[in-house]
């Protein structure tokens, strides 16, 4: 069995086009040094992207070698804060009663289907398991107008 590696070059090239695709500089999609605002960073070495997070005195790090995974998950969180913002900006357009996070995903579902529809599809089917924002329903996500 072949280990994969990650080249950084082929890396940023791939995180340049997600930023373009979210419309967003890239440094809002990936940092490339820790930062004061306890986020998650990124570190090319030996043929691996370190994804860390760091959070007062603790670092969690995230080992990935292939490249799919990798961009799938930077594309994830840069599309679940685009995500959120958006749903915040907009909230006063929903009754007081309505689960806020449908908009939420359903924003985020269609920025990572903006970036690559493979992932988009991966994503909704992780709403449809239930593994993000238990009760919400993707059928309410699907539906969401986003206009």
């Amino acid at each position: 069995m072949t280990k994969k590696v990650i080249s950084e070059a082929e890396a940023m090239a791939s995180l340049r086009s997600i930023a373009d695709a979210l419309g967003v500089p890239l440094d809002y999609v990936v940092k490339f040094h820790r930062h004061g605002d306890g986020g998650a960073w990124v570190e090319f070495k030996d043929g691996a992207a370190h994804y860390l997070i760091g959070e007062r005195e603790k670092v969690w790090t995230t080992v990935y070698t292939d490249l799919d995974e990798f961009l799938y998950r930077v594309t994830f969180d840069a599309a679940s804060n685009l995500g959120s913002t958006w749903e915040l900006n907009n909230r006063t357009r929903e009754p007081e009663e309505f689960d806020t996070r449908i908009a939420w995903l359903a924003k985020q579902l269609q920025l990572m289907n903006r970036v690559n529809p493979v992932w988009g599809a991966r994503f909704r089917d992780t709403i449809a398991a239930g593994d993000h924002c238990d009760g919400v329903r993707v059928e309410d996500v699907d539906a969401y107008p986003l206009g």
